[in-house]
């Protein structure tokens, strides 16, 4: 068995030297040319019927005023629970009277007392407390 094996490689020794002369001596082959395909998705809006994605949600005019624009002119109060009114101003000047619960732009009403009044004020989904009070102004965060 061991006598066949040799012979086999003893054999296959020339065979093997023989073809590696042979590619050495044949031209190169050339690169096979692969073809790029360019695929581009294409999206279409269809504009009947529908806003333009591009517009603003909402105007200007629609959400009233800020709460930055806001000045407190007076207070009605009442002890009894709820019916306080509170008058303010916004930036051009036109008069709202609000109770406890109204929403003015972005503030709402919380609390009205004898000289402030609490406003729960949004911008951009955060909400804050605010204050407002006769006289003074505008004051930071409400207790």
């Amino acid at each position: 068995m061991r006598g066949r094996s040799l012979l086999i490689a003893v054999c296959a020794l020339p065979l093997g030297a023989a073809t590696a002369s042979a590619q050495s001596t044949a031209p190169p082959r050339a690169a096979p040319v692969v073809e790029l395909e360019y695929e581009r998705e294409v999206f279409r809006y269809p504009v009947a019927g529908r806003r333009d994605p591009f517009s603003a949600l909402s105007r200007r005019g629609d959400l009233g005023p800020r709460f930055e624009e806001l000045t407190l002119h007076g207070i009605i109060f009442s002890a009894g629970g709820g019916r306080s009114v509170a008058v303010v101003a916004d930036g051009s000047g036109k008069r709202h009277r609000v109770r406890r619960g109204d929403v003015i732009g972005d503030a709402q009403v919380l609390d009205i007392g004898p000289a402030r009044v609490i406003f729960s004020v949004e911008n951009f989904g955060i909400q804050r407390q605010e204050m407002l009070e006769l006289g003074a102004g505008r004051s930071g965060d409400a207790p």
